[in-house]
């Protein structure tokens, strides 16, 4: 069993208009030994107007002038797909549900067929462990909270993070992170 942990990272993100400039993702075993450590630099084929849920402009840690270097979503489809998709595969998110919704997105924008993955929320999956279903535990909030040192926005970090998060989690919890999203129900 893999586990996969992704982060995207958007050019743009409008009510149906998502251009994913960044897929980051770390690929680990049972034990959380990482496999494989990337981000997929992505021509978003449009101009940058990045915002965060309260509107103040983030900086993503790339020179967003090499993106137009970059091909477009299409020829990443198929990596992107054997990354997330396979029966031997735990696919995990901090609010995924956002990313899922961009790749969904994108895959309208370009024609292709959407994805097929189940995933889980390790944000939810701490509300869950916690009992804190009052207010959202953020990425950055929980890398303060487990200690965990890495570079906000950059994709590849984020699902680092996540990971660390996961791990966390299941050392906290003494078990495998598939017996912890089962005593959960996630």
């Amino acid at each position: 069993m893999q586990y996969v942990f992704f982060d995207i990272e958007c050019a743009c993100v409008y009510k149906n208009v998502a251009k994913i400039c960044v897929f980051g993702y770390v690929i680990a075993d049972e034990n959380f030994n990482i496999l494989k450590k990337a981000d997929i630099l992505i021509n978003p084929n449009g101009k940058f107007h990045l915002t965060d849920r309260g509107g103040e402009g983030i900086v993503l840690p790339y020179d967003y002038d090499d993106f137009k270097n970059y091909p477009d979503f299409r020829n990443f489809y198929g990596e992107i797909k054997d990354i997330l998709e396979g029966e031997d595969k735990l696919v995990f998110g901090h609010a995924v549900i956002n990313d899922v919704r961009y790749l969904n997105l994108e895959t309208i924008r370009y024609k292709l067929p959407s994805f097929s993955f189940s995933f889980a929320d390790t944000q939810i999956l701490y509300m869950a462990m916690t009992e804190t279903f009052d207010r959202q535990a953020g990425l950055e909030s929980l890398t303060q909270v487990f200690e965990i040192d890495y570079t906000p926005h950059c994709a590849a970090d984020d699902a680092y993070a996540t990971m660390c998060i996961a791990r966390e989690m299941c050392v906290k919890a003494d078990c495998t992170l598939a017996q912890l999203l089962k005593k959960y129900d996630i």
